[in-house]
């Protein structure tokens, strides 16, 4: 039997290379938060809900990043239940080309569309504010790891959070996480603080009980990234350049998917910095770099 881990009355999570959640609404039917990364997730999910005699009342993605959203498909046509996300979450979920193209900034490489990393199979998918979707589940608006990205809290006081937080051990291991937005991300960060939820189960990490703590020692670690590229912008710079003293700092092994993840973090960053007037564009021989101000 596949093992899950019980979070509070009507819910349990299963761990994963991103955790599932399970909500049972009554005796034999569930919502599942979020569905693996590849068909053989869904596969997983499924064998749990065989094993407990459960049957899916749909699924609600917290983002549509492929290791959230890639078993969907699968247990959708098994099914034929609804997926449910929010805004442009739910169309790159049903339109997953997207992901690796808005990932990449363009026609990605082929490295980048291998299923279960940037890209899975795309499902039917529902906005969160469809009259289908389980009125008793509250949607929590946590955008910044991603463009609209949501947090559900539960009934029974189990909030899942998707990849709001990384826990403690996670955001040391990988300080460089993937963040769209800076400003929701820290937004976010309080919202959290304000939730009245006994457990928060997180993507990448399981259960966490102090969010506050884990909100602050994450805002530190988005903060001092953030002053270590401002920092490595000694004198003007391309964004390449800056991914690679990132990659150096970190001692970040190189493939593909690790140098387009770091490319796209030091852009977003980069775009912050920019927008709150710390650095400014130089176009020199064709290049565009940055300079630090002041």
């Amino acid at each position: 039997m596949n093992e899950t881990v019980r979070v509070g009355d009507r819910t349990w999570y299963l761990e994963g290379f991103a955790a599932t959640g399970f909500y049972l609404r009554n005796e034999n039917e569930v919502y599942i938060v979020d569905a693996g990364n590849t068909e053989e997730s869904g596969g997983k999910i499924e064998r749990i809900l065989d094993d407990r005699g459960w049957t899916p009342a749909g699924i609600l993605l917290t983002h549509a990043h492929t290791d959230h959203y890639g078993g969907c498909a699968y247990l959708q046509e098994r099914y034929g239940c609804p997926v449910f996300a929010k805004g442009c979450e739910a169309y790159i979920a049903e339109k997953s080309f997207l992901e690796p193209a808005i990932f990449y900034g363009g026609y990605p490489y082929p490295e980048l569309t291998r299923r279960g990393i940037y890209y899975s199979d795309g499902c039917r998918c529902l906005d969160v504010t469809s009259e289908l979707f389980p009125s008793e589940v509250e949607v929590i608006d946590l955008a910044g790891h991603s463009m609209e990205s949501v947090g559900y809290l539960m009934p029974d006081g189990t909030a899942f959070i998707g990849d709001a937080v990384f826990d403690e051990q996670t955001a040391e291991k990988y300080p460089l996480q993937s963040i769209y937005s800076i400003d929701d991300e820290l937004e976010s960060f309080e919202t959290l603080k304000r939730i009245n939820a006994r457990k928060f189960v997180t993507g990448h990490g399981g259960v966490i009980d102090d969010i506050c703590r884990v909100c602050d020692t994450d805002r530190k670690t988005v903060l001092e990234v953030g002053q270590l590229i401002l920092d490595i912008i000694e004198k003007p710079m391309t964004t390449e350049e800056i991914t690679a003293e990132l990659i150096r700092f970190y001692n970040i092994g190189c493939s593909f998917r690790t140098h387009a993840l770091i490319l796209s973090i030091a852009r977003t960053y980069i775009s912050w910095h920019r927008e709150k007037g710390r650095i400014d564009a130089v176009f020199e021989d064709g290049f565009l770099r940055w300079r630090r101000i002041g």
